[in-house]
């Protein structure tokens, strides 16, 4: 009986060790895999910027994103080409709203300072779309593994392809108290201006830096926490086009183009510039082999 059970303790653990063996083929060579992974998107710098400035923007400059947090899928691949060098490869998919609340809030205060008479409210309302990311980047990395858990740090190039935040705008300046010059009777004037900016999506060289921690919970599944920095310059070709009316008996379009100095974007054709960077954290698994 005893023979039996000691026979039984050494075949449990040459077991137990061989799985464990089978878990971690190579405890110190980093191992090829391939991830999914979700996440946020955090804007940094000019495209999480909120504020026309003090005078509005101006053309030639570049044009603030007003990006909201937003949220990115990715699918991701490394191969390692020896124990600790590989080369990676992912492609992904971004999301970030337009601040619509921070850029009326923005533009109306910058009109404020240029119109100072209080017999005159202006209201900017409008709809904006939102952005839209598809990324795909390729580039060396460098990996390391102690048991579990590995550790990958790689810089990428790629393209990205972003929508632009389209938008309809229906802005309402009422002058009270206006004086009609013939007869000296006052009145209320009402003009709408409803404005509408297009553009392309734009297409953009991007860098990106980044770094992830896998953990193996079995033989090949992994669970992933990844960080990573993606930046660029994204150039839009906008287009816009507006339409005013108004109850202003005196009114007439020559004489109509107050609004275009405090809104330097609105030109018949604008090209905008738009530095990006965005940090981007997520979780997600990966299949390790």
């Amino acid at each position: 009986m005893k023979k039996s059970i000691l026979l039984f303790c050494m075949i449990l653990s040459v077991s137990i060790y061989a799985q464990e063996k089978s878990l971690v083929p190579n405890e110190t060579a980093e191992r090829s895999f391939v991830a999914f992974s979700v996440g946020g998107i955090f804007p940094v710098g000019n495209f999480g910027n909120t504020s026309l400035g003090f005078y509005g923007f101006s053309p030639g400059a570049d044009f603030p994103g007003f990006a909201k947090i937003g949220y990115h899928v990715e699918l991701e691949g490394t191969k390692m080409l020896t124990a600790n060098f590989g080369i990676s490869g992912m492609i992904g998919y971004g999301f970030n709203a337009f601040d619509k609340e921070a850029f009326e809030s923005s533009d109306n205060y910058i009109y404020s300072l240029y119109n100072s008479d209080p017999n005159i409210n202006y209201q900017h309302n409008g709809t904006y779309d939102n952005y839209h990311h598809l990324f795909m980047m390729v580039g060396p990395s460098v990996g390391f593994r102690l048991d579990k858990l590995s550790l990958d740090a790689r810089f990428l190039f790629g393209v990205i392809n972003s929508s632009f935040f389209n938008y309809t705008t229906n802005d309402v300046t009422t002058t009270y108290n206006a004086t009609d010059p013939n007869t000296n009777a006052t009145y209320t004037n009402i003009e709408t201006d409803k404005r509408v900016g297009t553009a392309p999506a734009s297409t953009a060289l991007a860098l990106s830096l980044g770094a992830s921690l896998r953990y193996s919970m079995t033989a090949h599944l992994a669970m992933l926490f990844k960080t990573e920095l993606i930046w660029g310059t994204l150039k839009y070709d906008s287009k816009y086009t507006e339409t005013t009316t108004s109850n202003d008996p005196y009114y007439t379009n020559s004489n109509y183009n107050y609004n275009y100095y405090y809104m330097g974007f609105i030109q018949p054709t604008t090209n905008i510039n738009m530095p990006f960077t965005m940090f981007n954290m997520g979780i997600g698994l990966a299949y390790e082999f």
